[in-house]
């Protein structure tokens, strides 16, 4: 009975996990015309636990409200959206000097993915919300995704690096051209003995084959610039630390064996921390973090 029990709750976490895969592909349809001094719009999902209460919010611009409210909808029907204000969850004993946080960055190119529930089947979202629960009366917490659509020319640079893994000698795309130009520089000072030498050809081994399969996966789905902000408030920085260090746990289960992980870079900044969470600052030209 206990395996029967398993083996539905799997099933309701990949049912739920192909829902949202839904409405983010819609959402990917949200990038407009990249302004050099805005960037692309962006949405902003966050959890925040206050006390003994977690609270999942979307904060979204009054343009993108309808289409947000649509793709949720069309992934959740039953799903119930109300417009709330934004929760002060700082603890107002500690104010700014028990704030502790920081952001979480790929660890490798973002051509790689991270760990995810299809390939472990380990729920870390459970993770990450048990280490922010049942928080004290003057404790809070809080994560915050903000994601916009990646550029388009990353898909065809994540191809690129797919092929290169298979083909190690071939040059792509620019580094195409750096070769031609290369060899005609070249050209008057080749002997012709040079010429007759055949050219030794590597072969992908197993984990080069593997890398290549795993970064054509991720290129399969709805890509966005990422940025990932965690903060902890309480009447004592110990504290705050302590609730930082369980969020960091939870993200290491997302780490894939040759492939990406998570590293976190703690600020040392905690009022201009504590601004960017609550204004959602997410600078024009943060772009590296793609997920």
């Amino acid at each position: 009975e206990a395996s029967n029990e398993n083996r539905d709750i799997r099933e309701a976490i990949k049912e739920n996990i192909s829902k949202a895969e839904g409405i983010f592909r819609l959402l990917s349809g949200i990038s407009t015309k990249k302004s050099k001094l805005y960037g692309q719009r962006y949405i902003s999902f966050e959890v925040v636990a206050h006390g003994r209460q977690i609270f999942f919010y979307v904060a979204t611009p009054a343009s993108l409200l309808e289409a947000v409210k649509k793709a949720l909808s069309s992934g959740y029907p039953g799903i119930q959206i109300e417009q709330a204000e934004d929760d002060n969850f700082f603890s107002k004993n500690g104010k700014i000097q028990g704030v502790s946080g920081g952001e979480f960055e790929l660890s490798q190119s973002s051509y790689y993915p991270i760990n995810t529930y299809q390939l472990s089947e380990q729920d870390a979202f459970s993770a990450l919300l048990s280490g922010i629960s049942n928080l004290s009366d003057d404790e809070g917490a809080a994560m915050q995704l903000l994601i916009r659509p990646a550029n388009k020319s990353w898909l065809k640079k994540s191809r690129r690096a797919s092929k290169g893994y298979l083909n190690p000698d071939k040059k792509y795309g620019s580094e195409k051209m750096m070769s031609i130009a290369s060899d005609v520089a070249k050209a008057p000072f080749k002997s012709a003995s040079n010429d007759d030498k055949p050219k030794e050809t590597k072969q992908p081994d197993t984990i080069d084959q593997k890398k290549s399969e795993i970064i054509e996966e991720k290129s399969k789905y709805p890509v966005f610039e990422t940025i990932i902000r965690v903060i902890a408030s309480s009447d004592d920085i110990n504290k705050s630390n302590a609730l930082i260090d369980s969020i960091n746990l939870g993200f290491a289960q997302f780490a894939l064996n040759n492939s990406n992980s998570f590293k976190f870079h703690k600020s040392d900044d905690s009022s201009k921390l504590a601004t960017d969470f609550i204004f959602r600052y997410f600078p024009v030209n943060k772009n590296k973090n793609i997920l």
